[in-house]
């Protein structure tokens, strides 16, 4: 299945990864790269309070390749660092 858009991206990763989580989570940034869409959420709850009790652990990005196939990234880094890290191992993967 190839994935054309973010939209189609967001579909898939509400689908496949937010469906399957108890919490009321929403989406809140999309960035597009080279391998597809990462996906920032966090509750609903924390947004709509800022109370960071409401948070939940392991929360980490969510990334959407372009052939619809869903990987959850390392919470072990800050975002930025996670997706730097997953994107060059995309790249040395694919010989860029």
């Amino acid at each position: 299945m190839d994935v054309h858009n973010a939209a189609e991206a967001e579909t898939i990763f509400r689908t496949k990864f937010l469906s399957t989580l108890k919490h009321d989570f929403v989406v809140l940034e999309t960035q597009e790269h080279d391998f597809g869409w990462v996906f920032l959420y966090t509750t609903r709850r924390y947004v709509e309070t800022k109370d960071p009790s409401t948070l939940v652990p392991g929360s980490g990005p969510v990334v959407v390749l372009r052939n619809g196939d869903v990987v959850p990234l390392t919470t072990s880094a800050p975002p930025d660092m996670a997706i730097a890290a997953f994107e060059a191992d995309w790249r040395k993967a694919q010989g860029r």
